[in-house]
């Protein structure tokens, strides 16, 4: 079974997402022992992000670290997990929040694909980029 780097790497859904994580130099960390959570934005979630705060993003390195470790979730949670969570600590430092009124959100963002089973962890993926509180005050 891949690990979460080479899954992530290998799946054409999440190219910009793998690209951010080659740029800010973390793809370690995800082939690391783990496990992790990853609420992964597809190539249309980052779409969605006007093309001037993108590059503002990918050139700002402590930002974009921040901001991919907001995505992810020391331990493992499957969907059924994270549907019973509130919130949780992302690796940022930053909590991230759950609500299952309607559908299983995670702050703003729907989760629209579930439980993809990574060797040292689980990814789920999401419509649109986590934004991390500290960053954008």
């Amino acid at each position: 079974m891949k690990n979460i780097a080479e899954t992530l790497r290998d799946d054409n859904r999440l190219k910009t997402l793998w690209s951010a994580i080659e740029k800010a130099d973390i793809e370690e960390v995800l082939e690391e022992k783990g496990p992790y959570t990853i609420f992964a934005p597809t190539n249309d979630a980052f779409d969605k992000i006007p093309s001037d705060q993108w590059n503002e993003l990918l050139n700002d390195p402590d930002k974009l670290v921040t901001t991919l470790k907001y995505h992810i979730l020391p331990g493992k949670y499957t969907s059924k997990d994270v549907a019973k969570m509130k919130k949780a600590s992302s690796m940022s430092g930053d909590d991230i929040t759950v609500d299952t009124s309607k559908g299983v959100r995670v702050n703003e963002s729907k989760v629209i694909e579930t439980d993809i089973e990574g060797s040292n962890g689980v990814i789920h993926f999401i419509d649109k980029p986590l934004t991390p509180p500290k960053h954008y005050k």
